[in-house]
């Protein structure tokens, strides 16, 4: 039953990207989004940097849903996904949600070695931090824990979006920031990720390095001027979604079919 919910989900997810819903177009009341590339991008210092609300006035969480379906994470300051190619990140809504924890999502990445054509996953669930503890404020908007399951349950930290939008060629795209992970001695990261496998367009990209230094913060300032541009060869394009089965959800099996 578990391989056959995963699959369910990942089904979900292809459905999304054939529609408008996973490019993220939908605001609270599901009405349609008008995209807009023109749009200022406007970052905010992570709330486990600075948690002060003031910080967050002029920044607006995506709407529910605008980030599921397939990213491709084209930049990093992570010194630990440097070796890895073509990587990518798949958000889905975890099915049934849960009462308790509610908003919690599928977080399946997955990448390629070097001259390797096998994609390699990584699984986890992401619960809101709110979720994890309905005090916080809204300033806590789009911050999640992430834990690993199976053979990566000790694998956790959180993951915090600082900017999102759509890029000049009308692509969506997210800035995240990331808390060390202690079983693996994973330093903090920045993360930006593209609906395309270009990444964002280089306009776009200029602004966010500079919206993220005027923040004036020295950890993240250091994080921006260590990204380095990760390897994208084309050799997953036109490649259906990974599916994740009860294998891939309990990190068994890191090694998916190409």
């Amino acid at each position: 039953m578990q391989k056959h919910k995963i699959l369910i989900e990942v089904l979900f997810v292809v459905l999304l990207v054939g529609s408008s819903v996973v490019r993220g177009d939908i605001n609270q009341d599901n009405a349609v989004v008008e995209r807009c590339s023109n749009r200022p991008v406007r970052a905010r210092l992570p709330p486990t940097i600075n948690p002060d609300p003031k910080m967050f006035s002029s920044w607006v969480a995506p709407p529910p849903g605008w980030f599921y379906g397939n990213w491709k994470i084209t930049y990093t300051s992570q010194p630990t996904y440097f070796p890895l190619q073509n990587m990518q990140y798949d958000a889905s809504p975890v099915f049934p949600q849960s009462s308790i924890l509610p908003g919690q999502n599928n977080d399946l990445t997955s990448y390629q070695l070097s001259n390797v054509s096998t994609v390699v996953t990584a699984y986890g669930i992401d619960t809101p931090r709110r979720s994890n503890d309905p005090s916080l404020g809204a300033e806590w908007e789009a911050v999640y824990d992430f834990v690993g399951t199976g053979a990566l349950a000790a694998t956790n930290n959180s993951w915090e979006l600082l900017a999102w939008g759509y890029d000049t060629l009308e692509d969506g795209f997210l800035v995240i920031y990331e808390t060390p992970v202690a079983s693996d001695g994973a330093p903090s990261g920045l993360d930006i990720a593209s609906r395309s496998e270009d990444g964002p367009s280089g306009e776009t990209l200029k602004d966010i390095y500079h919206v993220l230094l005027a923040l004036g913060n020295a950890e993240l300032s250091g994080l921006v001027g260590s990204v380095q541009k990760l390897t994208v060869d084309g050799r997953r394009t036109g490649m259906t979604p990974v599916q994740c089965d009860a294998a891939c959800v309990n990190n068994n099996d890191t090694i998916a079919s190409s």
